[in-house]
């Protein structure tokens, strides 16, 4: 992945989270949600193009 990743989204709650790691492969290597808790890899998403841009 060439871009870098600024926060990640929890998939249960929705919230940005900005406490994580990629690996080199653009993988994320672990992440943590202070929203809801999650802290598994596959219970986070990246923003999908829409939720980056501004209104």
């Amino acid at each position: 992945m060439s871009e870098e990743i600024d926060y990640l989204v929890c998939r249960n709650c929705e919230s940005p989270c900005y406490v994580f790691e990629v690996d080199a492969k653009g993988t994320v290597a672990s992440a943590f949600c202070s929203v809801c808790g999650a802290d598994g890899p596959a219970e986070f998403r990246v923003p999908d193009l829409e939720e980056l841009e501004p209104d």
